[in-house]
């Protein structure tokens, strides 16, 4: 959820072009309707994230996911550090209104698309991302 708010099309920069920056541990993006529930995984991170203070939130985040992902019996996934942090909530990138309509998951859709899956398409080549790469 913290990196999909990643805009590959946006010219904002850092942090406002969004990505793994760590802003789903802030107000407003915590509290979207997609994020419910996430407040629990984010509060047994708090103790790692008070205790390292090398580590960022958006690096502790990515590698809580990959840690997720292989103890269920996925691969190990690869990482690179050093992903700055946002501190401001206010400069989130991922607006309500994006993030809205995956919670309902039916029509309308902001961007216009007419099913789930073409919003989808939509959301993930925001990102830069094709069928293949949003299924991998």
């Amino acid at each position: 959820h913290d990196s999909s708010s990643y805009d590959s099309a946006s010219d904002k920069g850092w942090p406002l072009q969004g990505g793994a920056n760590g802003s789903i541990r802030l107000v407003p993006e915590v509290d979207y309707a997609t994020n419910k529930g996430l407040t629990v995984a984010l509060s047994l991170l708090d103790p790692l994230l008070e205790r390292f203070h090398l580590v960022s939130a958006a690096d502790l985040f990515q590698m809580a996911g990959a840690a997720a992902v292989e103890a269920s019996g996925g691969p190990a996934i690869r990482l690179r550090y050093g992903r700055k942090q946002t501190s401001d909530g206010e400069q989130h990138c991922c607006e309500q209104v994006r993030s809205k309509s995956a919670a309902t998951a039916a029509p309308p859709f902001p961007d216009g698309a007419s099913s789930a899956a073409d919003h989808l398409r939509c959301v993930f080549s925001r990102m830069g991302l094709n069928d293949a790469d949003a299924v991998a």
